[in-house]
């Protein structure tokens, strides 16, 4: 079966645009001009560099929908302290999965929360796609968070393989 999910950045919570990535390779952090900036420099707060926050984007094609499967986000490097993940449902580290988005509103909501949980991938932490959450064919959000304690270790890209998406798409029909 063909695949007809899309992942996009430089785009817009619940619209149609963006700049599509292709999954089989990583995404650049260059690409995110404070990136390089705030790491190059060698200067850290409390060990860590400020977050660096990238809306990753999925939209399927006109016709087609994801209203049945699971997403996972997230890594901690032990040894260096690097953690990447998504904007999350909880404060608790280890309960933690990702949060999709519909809206510019949503998003701006969950940021002013009085916590930011950060998604990780394993103990079964992930986003239940279903019905109510369903992936259409405009663009539906998770915030990719990066938070740098060791700049050298992670260089300047994201491996994909960090994002576990299972899922079943159908036809919609009129």
């Amino acid at each position: 079966m063909a695949n007809h999910l899309h992942w996009y950045i430089n785009g817009t919570a619940g619209a149609k645009d963006g700049t599509e990535v292709d999954v089989k390779n990583i995404l650049n952090l260059g690409a995110i001009n404070t990136f390089s900036l705030m790491t190059g420099s060698g200067t850290s707060t409390g060990g860590y560099y400020p977050p660096v926050i990238m809306p990753l984007y999925f939209r399927c094609e006109s016709g087609f929908e994801i209203s049945e499967g699971t997403l996972k986000i997230g890594f901690r490097d032990m040894n260096n302290g690097n953690f990447i993940g998504a904007l999350g449902n909880r404060y608790s580290y280890d309960q933690c999965a990702p949060l999709m988005f519909k809206t510019i509103q949503e998003i701006n909501t969950a940021l002013l929360r009085d916590y930011i949980g950060i998604s990780r991938m394993d103990n079964g932490n992930a986003l239940t796609i279903t019905e109510e959450n369903k992936i259409t064919d405009v663009n539906s959000a998770v915030i990719l968070i990066f938070l740098i304690h060791d700049a050298t270790k992670i260089g300047s890209a994201f491996p994909m393989d960090l994002i576990n998406f299972s899922f079943t798409e159908t036809a919609v029909t009129a």
